[in-house]
């Protein structure tokens, strides 16, 4: 089935229905690999249940590294691979990889009834552990392109969602991201022009957010939130909203990159911690940050 026919099925389900994709576990096995610190490797398959099953959320909870990535020609029924790799088995054991769709529906973002399909949750241990230490590479892969609306780290990761993950063209969709912890995610998607419904970032913690694409254009609201001493970074070329709310609490920082930022309704608090340096219209923003871009990580097993 193409990506087209998915998209017609899944607009024609209920509005709370729930997309059962099941997950199926493969072993973990010793290997012999030129990159460093890669030892044991581990594959869960991503398997539809019902034609129309997608999954347009990630829930993750790990350390390391992860990337999230779109690629063409898996085989029929399959809805994507979580592959883990890293330096003992203990580590790559201590992952877990589930279907959690009951909380997709239970994410407060007021968008309930277009979240259709399911959660996929990458964990590692349990959310209090912190016993476990090593290299860990975490890459997700999704058979479908654009359906994504809802990525959340938590923890210590470095989180990378490249190109064709992420919804980028929707009337209806909000698109949510978070950072919370001392997870670092990256949005890396330079070239790719986003026109949604609503667009949340969220960074709390001592977490950072940077989400890097071509332009943004929200119908009703664009909404950003760097809590404790986090910070969201929009990289943009323009930014046009009906309601833009920017709220840096604690020492928190938002800094947007644009060149032209526009906005119906302007709301931002604290104006010192908000930096726009290369809107024209800064509105009430006083922020002195230069909205530097900062390296994507490297595709490897990291600490």
């Amino acid at each position: 089935m193409n990506l087209q026919a998915l998209l017609l099925v899944a607009a024609s389900m209920a509005a709370h229905s729930t997309a059962e994709f099941t997950v199926t576990s493969g072993t973990t096995e010793a290997t012999t690999s030129s990159t460093e610190h890669v030892s044991f490797v581990k594959q869960w398959t991503l398997n539809s249940a019902t034609n129309g099953d997608n999954i347009d959320s990630i829930d993750l909870d790990l350390a390391g590294r992860v990337y999230v990535s779109y690629v063409s020609g898996l085989p029929s029924g399959v809805l994507g691979y979580v592959n883990v790799s890293g330096d003992s088995q203990t580590v790559v054991d201590a992952v877990t990889v589930s279907n959690d769709d009951t909380n997709d529906n239970d994410d407060n973002d007021n968008d309930d009834t277009n979240d259709t399909d399911g959660e996929l949750n990458v964990r590692i241990g349990n959310s209090t552990s912190t016993t476990l230490s090593g290299y860990l590479l975490t890459e997700i892969f999704l058979a479908s392109s654009g359906i994504v609306t809802d990525v959340k780290s938590q923890r210590s990761a470095q989180v990378v969602v490249e190109d064709g993950v992420l919804v980028s063209s929707s009337t209806t969709a909000e698109l949510q991201v978070e950072a919370s912890g001392s997870s670092a995610v990256y949005v890396s998607a330079a070239t790719t022009a986003v026109s949604v419904r609503q667009l949340q970032l969220d960074a709390a913690g001592t977490a950072s957010l940077q989400f890097n694409v071509e332009s943004v254009a929200a119908s009703e609201e664009v909404q950003i939130d760097a809590q404790g001493s986090a910070g969201v970074a929009l990289l943009a070329s323009s930014v046009e909203a009906a309601t833009l709310e920017l709220e840096a609490q604690n020492t928190g920082t938002i800094c947007i990159s644009a060149q032209t930022v526009t906005a119906t309704n302007y709301e931002g608090r604290d104006a010192s911690r908000i930096s726009m340096p290369n809107a024209s219209s800064k509105y009430t923003s006083t922020g002195t940050a230069t909205c530097d871009e900062s390296t994507v990580p490297a595709r490897e097993p990291a600490c």
